[in-house]
């Protein structure tokens, strides 16, 4: 699964670095999540962490979460929705940039909820940005699960 939508926000993560701040010059929204279910199939050997860096090893279910990952940089503050299936639901942000403008971060659950997956982030009323991702299931390849996050990102025009 590609990665490319993780680099959307490194211009503006660089400047920051570098200046100490930078501009907002195109809105921006970044997901990422599994496709299935963490439950919803073997783990195919795979553990947390590896006993080869003396590291305790323990499952990945108890690691990884089901949730629709975002991340977002604003202008100013909107508000997030998250559609899986027919199932709606208000998004949250757990990190907001104290000015307003920069990068928010959130997530919402997937509450069992299955197919197409659509983040969008509201302002006043008006839909700003939304997102259309690969859609969650119950199923896996050769019943193994895939820890693999598919990411997307969209942009407003410039």
């Amino acid at each position: 699964m590609p990665h490319d939508g993780w680099r959307t926000l490194l211009p503006f993560i660089i400047g920051t670095y570098k200046r100490g701040h930078a501009e907002v010059k195109q809105e921006s929204l970044v997901a990422w999540y599994r496709t299935t279910p963490g439950s919803a199939c073997g783990t195919g050997g795979t553990s947390a962490n590896t006993q080869s860096h003396a590291q305790i090893e323990f499952s990945p279910l108890e690691v990884v979460a089901d949730r629709i990952f975002y991340s977002a940089l604003l202008t100013e503050y909107a508000t997030p929705e998250v559609i899986i299936g027919s199932t709606t639901q208000k998004g949250t942000w757990r990190n907001l940039p104290a000015s307003g403008r920069g990068i928010y971060h959130g997530s919402a659950p997937f509450n069992g909820a299955k197919g197409d997956v659509e983040v969008t982030l509201w302002r006043e009323g008006n839909r700003i940005l939304t997102l259309k991702g690969k859609g969650i299931s119950g199923s896996c390849y050769n019943g193994v699960q895939n820890w693999n996050a598919w990411v997307g990102s969209t942009q407003s025009p410039s």
